[in-house]
């Protein structure tokens, strides 16, 4: 597969799934040792009110947050393209008020 376009991307949002949040964090911080996971899933949610491209992110099948709305418009319209695949992996960056998750997205050419 041909390799199109990387990037990474905060999770948006995790301040209102706090409780989430921390579940995905202690699952990332028992089950690995270099605080990543590709454990992660993405699911477009077309009916939201505020963003009809809006992009949740579950890691560990858990619900932590959205794909920020700002800033990658690029990024989201590949999620929402078929002619493309998305291998992803979350990192967790630090924890202050809630855990800090880096989502890096690597996207290919469907062959």
């Amino acid at each position: 597969m041909k390799e199109v376009y990387k990037e990474s991307a905060f999770v948006a949002g995790t301040e209102y799934r706090k409780k989430n949040a921390e579940k995905a964090y202690d699952l990332v911080s028992s089950n690995t040792t270099d605080m990543h996971t590709d454990k992660v899933r993405l699911e477009l949610e077309p009916e939201n009110k505020h963003d009809k491209y809006a992009v949740k992110i579950y890691i560990y099948d858990i619900f932590v947050g959205y794909v920020p709305k700002k800033g990658y418009r690029k990024l989201r319209r590949l999620l929402h393209n078929d002619n493309y695949v998305c291998k992803m992996t979350a990192s967790v960056l630090g924890y202050e008020d809630e855990p800090i998750f880096n989502v890096h997205f690597t996207f290919y050419e469907k062959q």
